[in-house]
């Protein structure tokens, strides 16, 4: 029985470490440039905690860097530039001014990173996909408390991702972003706000793959 079992042990392992070799040799390393725009709505939230809401709409190009599996899991990083309508601490929420002055907060850099997971179907190279993440921006400000002001973000989304060639791909999808900006004050009074903000955010990426 023994001498039975043992061949189907080896054959079992053998599968096992083909599958993982296969696994393997299909991980890549990819770049990508990718662009998008965002419907986004601040809300401002005052000293006494009241807010009010308005939209104040986007537009982001980054640079990422993956590895993965078409059709697998992936792992991407991405460096933005963000530029908003308007600033997000100016004088626009006429109930709730912050100052007179313009902060000049209308854009600034953020690093995120996702996790990916790809579905593979009956069309060739056709990968409908969900991803899910975060990030952390900065953005310089003038005639505030801070000269630096900070955000941290949750990003989730989905979308479809097509492989054209070898080392081209493409992928485009929608994402939801919701950022929570750090509380600033007016240097004259001391009066503060915080900004909290929810983006829905189409875009389209151009992969490269190594």
């Amino acid at each position: 029985m023994k001498k039975r079992l043992l061949p189907l042990i080896m054959f079992g392992v053998l599968s096992s470490t083909s599958a993982m070799a296969f696994d393997m040799n299909a991980m890549h390393l990819y770049a990508s440039l990718e662009v998008g725009y965002g419907f986004n709505e601040d809300k401002q939230i005052n000293n006494d905690d009241d807010d009010i809401k308005e939209t104040n709409d986007e537009f982001d190009i980054g640079f990422k860097v993956g590895y993965g599996e078409d059709g697998g899991w992936k792992a991407e990083g991405k460096f933005s530039y963000i530029k908003f309508e308007d600033g997000i601490y100016d004088n626009r929420f006429r109930k709730y001014p912050l100052t007179m002055q313009d902060t000049n907060s209308d854009d600034f850099f953020e690093v995120s990173i996702v996790a990916i997971r790809e579905f593979k179907t009956p069309v060739k190279n056709l990968y409908p996909f969900v991803r899910v993440g975060g990030g952390y921006g900065l953005m310089k400000v003038d005639h505030l408390e801070d000269d630096y002001v900070g955000e941290v973000s949750f990003h989730t989304g989905g979308g479809i991702s097509y492989t054209a060639t070898k080392a081209f791909s493409i992928a485009s999808g929608v994402d939801y972003i919701h950022r929570r900006w750090s509380r600033e004050h007016n240097l004259e009074d001391g009066y503060s706000l915080k900004i909290r903000q929810n983006t829905f955010r189409p875009y389209i990426a151009l992969n490269y793959a190594f």
